[in-house]
């Protein structure tokens, strides 16, 4: 393979080349240039011979990836070929002459989790800049993912629902649900176990794809939902929970907004009803368990500190982002107010307008290079006394309990 090269340059620009002919750049940085140039070599040395890499040549790359503090080999600086596949191929390009700020390289190396309603869109319409931070993701290949509580839809309904609003490139890998989340913890837990659904075709899909059928003669676990069922089946759900069944709810949202002034019951209302009939706790997954927040995050390939949560809710994405111990960005586009966050003991990592202005601090175009925390309590303090209250908000014209318990 020779001398390691010496790179005299801030930062180096090489195309990669896989088996299948598609080709990306990437870029490699003076202190990890001598192994990478080192992985590179031995890439393009097995590709000249048409080899493959072997169990020994593999695992001399990963012990040097871990040696330069890379959380994993495979999702470093570069996308190594896996033990048996046709080896990368390696063309330099030459040098860039400008080497980005330490915070934009920071900033490339984050994966983001993303609410959807009130982040996202509102009522059905796009909210500024959503359909240009997707793009961004896409186009700089930064890993991101939405994160919902709502457990109606499957991800393939997602991908239409945004299409339709004006954002394409998206897959089904993109959306992660409580529903999805729901089947991933009890497949984990309890594989052989039986369920009694009540909720719509997002909860029972996730539950089919995870190989747990459903049985309405003596299921493991009722599983609460979104959705309106009758009342023959919920009274069916009370009778299975008293025989033994445990109570199981994809998320703890008692309401969930759908207009500025119009709500809908959430599952966690229905939930919290089978509670009171049957004397029997449930227990909720989704946004705020930390268990959503993990799986999550394993679909980005990050490190939970490499991950910020954007959303609109403190109840749900701010907790549960905080608990878990990730960066936590509230914007202001959906059910939180600023001068509302007096109110909670966890705060926000930062707190931006909207997902308008995070990317215009992803690209260094805001007011710093990094997303800065915004003092809360000084802006919240010089709001006016006496409307810290949802039901005091002029949009809402009745007493609502919490969004979650």
């Amino acid at each position: 393979m020779g001398k390691i090269p010496h790179l005299s340059c801030a930062q180096e620009v090489i195309k990669v080349t896989n088996g299948f002919g598609k080709m990306h750049e990437k870029t490699i940085t003076p202190e990890h240039a001598p192994i990478e140039v080192f992985s590179l070599n031995l890439c393009a040395f097995t590709s000249r011979k048409k080899q493959t890499l072997d169990d020994g040549s593999w695992g001399l790359i990963t012990r040097l990836h871990r040696l330069a503090g890379f959380s994993n080999s495979k999702t470093g600086l570069l996308s190594l070929p896996s033990v048996g596949r046709t080896p990368l191929g390696v063309r330099r390009l030459g040098c860039s002459k400008t080497n980005p700020l330490p915070e934009q390289r920071e900033m490339n190396r984050k994966g983001y989790l993303l609410d959807m309603d009130g982040v996202i869109y509102r009522e059905n319409q796009l909210l500024p800049g959503s359909a240009e931070l997707v793009a961004h993701f896409l186009k700089t290949a930064t890993p991101f993912v939405f994160v919902t509580n709502n457990s109606a839809p499957t991800p393939e309904d997602l991908v239409v629902k945004l299409r339709h609003l004006g954002v394409d490139g998206l897959s089904p890998r993109h959306f992660y649900t409580s529903a999805q989340n729901t089947a991933d913890f009890l497949a984990e837990t309890n594989p052989r176990c039986t369920a009694f659904v009540l909720g719509e075709a997002g909860l029972s899909s996730a539950l089919n794809n995870s190989k747990i059928p459903n049985d309405s003669i003596h299921p493991t676990y009722v599983i609460v939902g979104e959705g309106s069922p009758s009342a023959e089946k919920i009274a069916k759900a009370h009778e299975l929970i008293e025989k033994g069944a445990k109570l199981v709810c994809s998320n703890p949202d008692y309401w969930c907004p759908v207009k500025s002034t119009v709500t809908r019951p959430g599952a966690g209302a229905l939930a919290a009803y089978l509670e009171a009939s049957t004397g029997r706790r449930a227990y909720y997954l989704g946004k705020p368990n930390p268990y959503m927040f993990f799986r999550a995050r394993r679909l980005l390939h990050r490190q939970t500190h490499e991950v910020m949560m954007v959303g609109d809710t403190m109840e749900t994405d701010i907790r549960g982002a905080i608990e878990i111990g990730m960066q936590a960005c509230l914007v202001l586009t959906g059910s939180t107010r600023l001068e509302d966050l007096v109110d909670y003991v966890y705060q926000p990592t930062c707190v931006l307008s909207g997902v308008d202005q995070l990317l215009a601090e992803i690209k260094g175009e805001g007011s710093s290079a990094r997303l800065s925390v915004v003092p809360c309590a000084a802006s919240a303090a010089s709001a006016q006394h006496g409307e810290r209250h949802h039901s005091e908000h002029p949009l809402r014209s009745r007493p609502r309990p919490a969004m979650t318990r």
